[in-house]
């Protein structure tokens, strides 16, 4: 487990990436992965002006065209949740 800003993240198990979009400012990954904080497993979120975004939503769209697996650091604080999805701050690709 690591903290950013005083909030708790870990690292999610493998996945597969389902679906990548932008939504209010903020990009979503929904993913095959098992862990849920916010209501839906495997959903997570980023805003876009997070200095990793670019990197992050470049991960998630390679993992979704190539079918490979990806993990997110993401944040088990339930007050972070939006649209059902949990903070995710690190994204990792994995084959």
């Amino acid at each position: 487990m690591m903290t950013i800003s005083g909030a708790a993240f870990s690292w999610s198990g493998d996945g597969q990436v389902k679906a990548v979009y932008s939504h209010d400012g903020m990009h979503v990954v929904e993913t095959t992965i098992e862990e849920d904080v916010c209501g839906n497993n495997g959903k997570f979120w980023w805003p876009k002006n997070d200095d990793d975004s670019s990197d992050m939503f470049s991960i998630s769209l390679t993992a979704l065209v190539s079918g490979n697996y990806v993990r997110f650091a993401f944040s088990s604080n339930s007050e972070l949740c939006k649209f059902g999805a949990a903070q995710a701050t690190h994204a990792m690709i994995r084959k």
